[in-house]
């Protein structure tokens, strides 16, 4: 929480995704007359049935082997992709930006070579971001996984930072 001139702010969708709510961000474009448009769903039958969103897309509400799997590779790139991040976004903003594990989505994995090599590629999709959870960023990254170690194959910058995102008491942030 954020305390800024008599006014208490809070990171709206991780307290809307806390109470399960569904929660919809679409960014501004000309079709929402250049507004942040953001759309919170609470149906509590809706809500148990279905997944709810998150920063990196839809998550399971319930727990299973795959996503602990998951959750334990994401854990162990995530050194990885902060120096890679860090690096990339130095030029814009003052500070390195934050990968939360949960805005971390596994687009994909793929075994490089024959059933049970040990050899894989991993395309991760991260939304980075700073201070009060004001993301920074879109970003695919792609993890070759071998018992050599851990290479970025590829990077691709999808968007940001948008200076329209920064309280203007973070805009100190932005180079």
């Amino acid at each position: 929480m954020l305390n800024y001139s008599n006014k208490a702010y809070v990171p709206l969708r991780l307290f809307a995704e806390s109470s399960r709510a569904l929660v919809k961000y679409t960014q501004a474009s000309p079709e929402t007359d250049d507004k942040h448009i953001i759309d919170i769903h609470y149906d509590a039958e809706e809500a148990h049935s279905e997944q709810t969103s998150n920063a990196a897309g839809n998550k399971p509400l319930e727990d299973s082997r795959e996503l602990q799997l998951q959750d334990m590779l994401v854990s162990l790139l995530l050194p990885h992709m902060k120096e890679k991040l860090a690096e990339v976004y130095s030029d814009v903003i003052s500070i390195p930006p934050v990968v939360n594990p949960d805005s971390v989505d596994v687009k994909s994995i793929k075994r490089v070579d024959a059933f049970r090599r040990f050899d894989f590629l991993i395309t991760i999709a991260a939304q980075p971001i700073v201070g009060p959870h004001i993301p920074i960023g879109e970003d695919v990254l792609t993890y070759r996984i071998s018992p050599a170690g851990v290479e970025l194959k590829n990077f691709e910058h999808l968007r940001g930072p948008d200076k329209d995102d920064f309280l203007p008491n973070y805009q100190n942030l932005l180079k």
